[in-house]
């Protein structure tokens, strides 16, 4: 799931981004989805957050304006899972040289906004 839809728009639109997120906050915004385990992603920044239910945002492994990126791991056994977040380096210099090199669609906007870079 990407973002909490807005039930109310029949579907077609996506509840508000909190930005300053709390269990509470996710309690509302994830209320009618049937789950004990919810993964959710917007703003690419992994965070692990336990409410009424668990809320992971997995973040986003390789789009970061540094030379490294975050991955969360959740592994599950038959009654728990176990959360981590682990730090991933990588040459974000190759990856945008690839971007262009490979002639990627809309290299341009994912060089600035998604790696920092400045054309």
């Amino acid at each position: 799931m990407h973002y909490a839809l807005d039930k109310s728009e029949n579907n077609k639109s996506f509840k508000v981004v909190e930005k300053q997120l709390t269990a509470e906050k996710l309690d509302k915004v994830f209320d009618k989805v049937d789950a004990e385990i919810i993964f959710y992603g917007h703003d690419h920044k992994p965070i692990y957050i336990s409410g009424k239910k668990h809320y992971i945002n997995v973040g986003s492994s390789g789009c970061t304006k540094y030379n490294f990126t975050h991955c969360s791991i959740v592994e599950f056994n038959n009654v728990d899972f176990n959360y981590q977040l682990i730090k991933i380096e990588y040459d974000k210099d190759t990856v945008i040289r690839e971007l262009i090199d490979r002639n990627v669609p809309d290299k341009e906007f994912i060089s600035k906004v998604f790696y920092g870079l400045k054309k």
